[in-house]
């Protein structure tokens, strides 16, 4: 069963404190249930995983006027961290999909062992991270 996504979106009748509070709390909720109750889509539940760290720390850069700089950079470097690992992830899956795809279009048997052995080769030694996302990470 899929998770619902949770409402990002302020209440009349809240203030906004409130409405910050519960919007992490709804936003935090979900991932664990993504985790816990995991749908048969793995990868939509990645990104939806992924999604709501994004979410979470552009709402602690929202708050880092009024939080302390030791509380924003662990906060920071926790979600930054998770965020890293499974980008990881995905990335692995985006390439699966590549080479799978590549594999299907390929109609001769010594073209499919080629691919096959790359294909082979790329789940046993995955790429290292990029660069970029660290410089990018840094300019936060």
């Amino acid at each position: 069963m899929p998770v619902k996504a949770p409402q990002l979106v302020f209440c009349r009748n809240e203030s906004v404190s409130a409405d910050l509070r519960r919007i992490v709390d709804e936003l935090i909720k979900s991932t664990v249930a993504c985790t816990k109750q995991p749908s048969t889509d793995r990868e939509e539940d990645l990104h939806q995983v992924r999604l709501a760290i994004k979410i979470l720390r552009a709402i602690l850069r929202l708050l880092r006027p009024l939080v302390s700089n030791t509380f924003f950079k662990r906060e920071n470097a926790r979600l930054r961290s998770a965020a890293r690992r499974l980008a990881r992830l995905r990335d692995l899956g985006v390439a699966r999909r590549t080479l799978e795809q590549v594999a299907d279009k390929l109609a001769s048997h010594s073209q499919d062992a080629a691919v096959q052995e790359v294909f082979e080769s790329f789940l046993a030694h995955p790429p290292a991270s990029s660069h970029y996302d660290e410089d990018r990470e840094t300019a936060f």
